[in-house]
């Protein structure tokens, strides 16, 4: 356990100082949400869609977060898009 937030601690920083890696908030997402800091999580989350905003799953995962926060209003918003989304590629 110590180990673990150890370890997470020293990703964050590094989140923090350099320029955020997805592969970094990929780790990071799930060890969060492990801990139910999903707030945390959804910070990483964010990062993710901003290499990919297209990312069906990662802007499902965001609503999901939402929804764990009781930001029902924006999960609401978020899975709206997601389904739009889904129709277009749906569509081609």
């Amino acid at each position: 356990q110590k180990k673990t937030g150890a370890a997470v601690e020293l990703m964050q920083s590094y989140q923090e100082r350099f320029t955020p890696s997805r592969d970094m908030a990929r780790m990071l997402t799930e060890l969060y949400i492990e801990r139910d800091q999903f707030k945390q999580a959804y910070d990483q989350l964010e990062i993710i869609e901003g290499y990919d905003s297209q990312d069906l799953n990662t802007k499902f995962r965001l609503a999901m977060i939402l929804i764990k926060l009781k930001k029902y209003d924006q999960a609401i918003e978020r899975l709206k898009i997601l389904a739009k989304l889904e129709l277009d590629v749906e569509k081609i």
